[in-house]
This record gives structure tokens, sequence and C-alpha cells, in this order.
């Protein structure tokens, strides 16, 4: 009964409250019928503002929300090709133990064997001394029209003595020397030509060398340079070249590695005086094609006119000795090179050349006289002979 006169008081004492409670219900059911109203009416505008978005304003331009997906989707793109990219860049420890065996840690001797393609195939020996400034020597054992001879190559050092005419020959390491072909390696990776990667271990001369694949980018080319690097000492231990037509050109390996102290490796090792006399002085200048360089030569110069397979003439220079005239011709495949020297000659010299020179001479008949041509590569048997049979006078 409490409870029935408590509700009665309570309404009686909230009566004109209880009017204005309604008066706001009306209201609230208005309101809620126009924000009903307007949700719908929103959601009929919504395919009209999406055509809106995806349609050019007056000038013709996307808006804005048009032009930042686009963007998104371009970087989106960019990050999807660099990943494409990265997954076909050089090993970072492949590049960085190439680099150090330019200059290894230590100094070091050995044995070493040579096998190069020219004259069908061609072994060599000879000891072998190194610096950790990039500096090699070479005394040739065998064969038997080496023996005797003695190679310095080293950073801008090219020196060559040969015993047979006790004569010294120092030429620019355009000549084409072995360190100058691992800078040219190291060089094209960093200019995305060539691509470096580690394939593996292999034990040589007593080391467990890391394996260095040096490939070309694009994969429509072939050859490869690899190489067997001490990781410890970065001594180059073994190296096989390939050439643009995928044929084997050369390959060198070491045994009885000596390192350190015990090597008793001295700085007169690399200095071309301990062979005896002067060295013939050769002046070079570049020049850039045969045709520039007719004008200071004495005879009209040869070329092949057909070449290996992705090789292609890279360098020019007019070479002037103390008695004579030439050209000099340096072609590479980016990896290989080999090059041709010419020199007037007379016809009583052809019948004077050793059949079996080293390196070796080719007599071309240009009019009333020969021009000698001296070839210097590694290049497999027939393809030396496809240089040499396709010389003929420049154009």
């Amino acid at each position: 009964m409490s409870i029935l006169i408590t509700q009665s008081k309570c309404r009686k004492f909230d009566g004109t409250r209880g009017k204005a409670d309604a008066r706001r219900r009306t209201l609230l059911g208005q309101l809620g019928r126009g924000v009903f109203v307007s949700v719908v009416a929103c959601l009929a505008c919504l395919p009209v503002v999406a055509a809106l978005a995806q349609a050019p304003n007056a000038q013709g331009r996307p808006f804005p929300r048009k032009l930042q997906s686009e963007r998104r989707i371009q970087r989106m793109a960019k990050r999807a090709a660099a990943a494409g990219t990265l997954s076909e860049s050089s090993d970072k420890e492949a590049v960085a133990l190439l680099r150090q065996m330019l200059r290894p840690l230590a100094d070091y001797s050995a044995n070493e064997e040579t096998w190069i393609a020219q004259g069908g195939g061609t072994v060599s020996k000879q000891t072998i001394k190194g610096d950790t400034r990039g500096n090699v020597v070479r005394y040739y054992q065998s064969p038997a029209f080496l023996q005797g001879d003695a190679m310095i190559t080293g950073p801008n050092r090219y020196a060559y003595y040969r015993s047979a005419t006790h004569s010294l020959t120092e030429i620019p390491p355009a000549g084409g020397a072995d360190d100058e072909r691992d800078k040219r390696i190291v060089n094209g990776i960093q200019q995305r030509i060539f691509v470096a990667k580690r394939t593996g271990n292999e034990t040589v001369a007593g080391c467990n060398a890391v394996i260095v694949l040096v490939s070309p980018v694009n994969p429509s080319q072939q050859g490869y340079a690899k190489f067997w690097i001490d990781p410890v000492t970065h001594i180059r231990l073994k190296v096989e070249i390939t050439n643009a037509a995928n044929s084997k050109v050369s390959a060198s390996e070491l045994s009885n590695l000596v390192v350190g102290p015990a090597a008793n490796v001295l700085p007169r090792d690399f200095q071309p005086a301990q062979f005896g006399g002067a060295a013939r002085q050769v002046k070079r200048q570049r020049v850039g094609t045969v045709q520039e360089a007719m004008g200071q030569l004495p005879f009209h110069p040869l070329q092949p006119s057909s070449l290996p397979p992705g090789f292609r003439l890279e360098g020019v220079q007019v070479i002037e000795g103390p008695n004579r005239v030439g050209l000099f011709l340096r072609y590479t495949d980016g990896v290989t090179v080999f090059t041709l020297t010419e020199h007037r000659a007379g016809r009583a010299q052809r019948a004077k050349a050793p059949v079996n020179a080293v390196p070796p001479h080719w007599f071309v008949a240009v009019g009333n006289y020969d021009v000698d041509v001296v070839y210097r590569g590694h290049l497999p048997a027939q393809q030396e002979q496809i240089v040499r049979d396709s010389l003929q006078p420049a154009k």
C-alpha cells in the first residue's frame, strides 16, 4: 500500500516533468526519422561519390584519392622490382674476397701449373712468388721453349724476360696481364656487368678454398671466371676462365704453397733489373679507331673480319719502339682478352721466322711487303684459326 502511495506521490510531484518528457520523446522520434532518412540518402549517394572519385575533374586531372592510390601502387612495384634485382645481385662476401685477392694478406711462394687453350692446349710449369701489394713474379720451367723465361706483373707493372734472346720487354698493363683481368672483373661487378656468388668450398694447396663464380648478369650471355680463394690469406689458389662461347681458355692452380716469412719474398724479386740490361721502351698513343691510326703507320693495318662470339675491339694504340712503328689492337669479351700487334716486315723475315714461335707470328702479304701480326691470347685453336684466316686490310 505504501508503495502505491509513493508511486502516486511521485507521479503527482513530476506531473509537469512528464509532459516535458513526452515532448522530448516526440522530438527525438522526429529527429530519429530524420537521421534515418539522412543515412539512407548517404548510402544511396555512395555509388555516385565512388564514381566521382574515379572520374577526372574539370581540369582533366585525377582526384587526390586516385592519385594517392596510383602512387601507392607505383611504390609497391618499385619495391618488388628492387627485390628482384637484389635476388640477382652479387654475394657481398664473394665480392669482398675478390677485392682482397688483388692484395693478399701474406707473402707467398708456390709451384704453379697453367693450361691454356692456345695451340690445341699447352701446359706450363713455373715457380711463383707474390707479395701483399699484388706483385707477382713467375719463373718458367717448362715447356722447353719457355724455360728460363720470367714474367713480372702487378699494379701498373708488366715485364717479360725472354731467356733465349736475353731480351727484356716492359709492356703497360694494356697488354692484358692477369692482374688487369682480375681488376677488370671486379670493376665489372661494381658496374653490374657481372655477378659474383660463392658456390662452395674445395681443398686446394692444403687450404679450404672458397669458390667464387663470376658470370654475366645478362642470362643470354655465356662465359664465366671461377676463383678458388683462401679465406684466411686471400691468396688466389686456382682460377678457371671460359669465354663468351663457353669454351675453356685457361686454368691455373698452385701447389706446395708456403706463406709468410718462410716464403722468402724480397722486394728485388719484382724488379726487372735482376735480369740485367735495359728494357726496350715502347711509347703508346691511344687512338679512337684503326682508320685514325692509318696516317701514322708505314703500312696498311689488318683487322679480322670474323671474331669469336662475344668479342669486340676495345682498344687501338699506335706503338713506337726504338726502330719501328706499329699498331696494337685489343679485343675482349668482358672477361678474356686477346691482342694483335702489327709491324711492317720484309718478305725475307717470313722465311726466317721460326715455325713454332711464342708468341706466334702471322705474316700476311699486303702489296709488296708483309705485315707481321703477333698474336697474344688464350683462344681455343679453332677460334684462333678463325681470327688468323679472317685478317684483311682495314677499310
